[in-house]
């Protein structure tokens, strides 16, 4: 997200403070990927699944925002989306970690130097 925010600061400072929609319009676009993917992976990591296994769920999820972005023309819809996932994030990361800790042995791996 950092160089989303250097982005934002360059181009305000270049056209005068006449970038501010595009920017909170990149904002929201920009939380809102972190956090869906942050999401996901905590998910995958609580159900002990593949990465792979979720790509057409995925692949769902982004045609659902194509078509809420193009059809409202702005990113700013994605808001709600946004907060609700980033409430659920604490609940993902606490399953995730309980999954992690309930498959982990006290004993190093053989790969592991």
């Amino acid at each position: 997200m950092a160089p989303a925010a250097a982005g934002v600061v360059i181009v305000s400072l270049v056209t005068g403070g006449q970038a501010l929609p595009w920017s909170l319009d990149l904002t929201v676009a920009t939380v809102w990927a972190a956090i869906g993917t942050v999401g996901n992976d905590f998910a995958m990591q609580a159900r002990r699944t593949p990465h792979g296994t979720r790509f057409p769920r995925r692949v769902l999820r982004l045609a659902l925002t194509v078509v809420l972005v193009v059809g409202s023309g702005t990113v700013l819809v994605l808001l709600p989306w946004t907060i609700i996932e980033a409430l659920r994030l604490p609940g993902l990361h606490r399953r995730a970690e309980r999954a992690r800790l309930r498959f982990e042995t006290s004993t190093p791996d053989d790969h592991r130097t």
